[in-house]
């Protein structure tokens, strides 16, 4: 079928395929999203979506990849299985929310209940005192929070596909994970294969002699915009003015869209803060992650957005952006926490840091009992 190159794999909403990459045979099911490129040849290649995977997964699978269609059963049980998953998971919810609800119903009648409480039928466990004011938590973090049902489609349809496969900035090349709305010029053909990225003002260009063009120019300085207002050893953090910096922030912000799927500012960054975090040598400044903040938070939020760049993830950069964010704060007399929803890599952040800063603060507490209050008492002074 995908042999024969006049013809292509008939699409549908959902699709089960065998695939080959390099040494190994998949076995894969997958949403296949109706975008088709024609290559020389009569050839094809098709944008797929894995099945229960993020949206990061997506790429591109040639015709010659793909060593059969799955059958009609095989798709059926796919669908099946979906339908009984989504099932669960909204039954799940919603005795959840019954019982958080309920919960604060019983607590309320018992003073006039005739029921002596003592008394339990067959069925029933005797409550120990952690159970008696336990109350589940109602929904799970959500990272399309804030967004109706009609925006979230508006989103995944015109995000749906990756318009740049690849980004080279530094010494890096970094896979995209999402859409960013570049310029149309940068991607006449619906999507580009790499885009190369000045790493010191973060100017974009579509191929990479124009890049170098630009470097030997030298036009940019070695560093980022703005003020630097940390440094150590090998370390720095530049505080950046998006009313002053408009072009670089903005570019930034194209570049951070690659692989953020929900960021929303592009254009206006007037109201913000920016935070470059930069690995020093003797070549400059290279910035490896940032954070963004509005100047005036009516809701205390201290973080706007947050990304490690891939190429230096994994190297406690994100830690370090989180604490820095807290000691602005502190700095600044205030109380602060990061701007919601977040990403399901940022919740992974913040879980860990947190996790990390209270089991830290618990070794050390000098009692075997100790409260919220004074937890946070004791956080807020170190």
């Amino acid at each position: 079928m995908c042999r024969d190159r006049a013809q292509y794999v008939e699409l549908s909403p959902r699709f089960f395929i065998e695939y080959f990459r390099g040494w190994y045979y998949h076995l894969i099911f997958f949403y296949c999203f109706a975008h088709i490129a024609a290559l020389s040849n009569d050839r094809f290649k098709y944008y797929v979506h894995w099945h229960d995977f993020n949206r990061r997964m997506d790429e591109w699978i040639n015709e010659h990849e793909i060593v059969r269609r799955g059958t009609d059963e095989e798709t059926l049980e796919l669908q099946e299985k979906d339908a009984k998953e989504k099932e669960k998971e909204q039954r799940a919810k919603s005795r959840s929310k019954s019982k958080a609800t309920g919960a604060g119903d019983k607590k309320d009648g018992a003073a006039g209940s005739s029921t002596d409480p003592s008394a339990r039928t067959r069925g029933q466990k005797r409550k120990t005192p952690d159970d008696q004011d336990f109350t589940p938590q109602e929904e799970e973090h959500d990272e399309h929070e804030g967004m109706d049902a009609a925006s979230i489609r508006e989103h995944e349809e015109v995000t749906k596909v990756k318009n740049v496969r690849f980004v080279e900035m530094g010494r890096f090349r970094m896979a995209a994970w999402y859409f960013s709305p570049f310029p149309k010029e940068y991607y006449p053909d619906g999507s580009i294969d790499c885009l190369h990225f000045c790493e010191f003002c973060m100017a974009f260009f579509r191929f990479k002699r124009e890049l170098k063009v630009h470097q030997e120019r030298r036009v940019c300085n070695r560093h980022p915009p703005g003020n630097e207002i940390y440094r150590h050893e090998n370390l720095s953090v530049f505080e950046v003015d998006g009313a002053i910096s408009k072009v670089y922030c903005q570019n930034l912000c194209y570049f951070a869209k690659l692989f953020l799927d929900h960021k929303t500012l592009y254009y206006d960054v007037d109201p913000f803060l920016f935070y470059i975090i930069c690995e020093i040598d003797s070549r400059g400044f290279h910035p490896v992650g940032y954070f963004s903040k509005e100047k005036y938070s009516e809701l205390g939020y201290n973080l706007a957005c947050i990304l490690t760049f891939p190429c230096h993830q994994r190297k406690g950069y994100g830690h370090f952006i989180i604490q820095f964010s807290y000691e602005l704060s502190k700095k600044e007399e205030k109380v602060g926490s990061p701007e919601k929803p977040l990403s399901d890599l940022g919740l992974v952040s913040y879980r860990s840091y947190w996790t990390r800063e209270l089991l830290r603060i618990l070794r050390d507490y000098p009692e075997k009992e100790v409260s919220i209050m004074e937890l946070t008492r004791v956080r807020n002074e170190v």
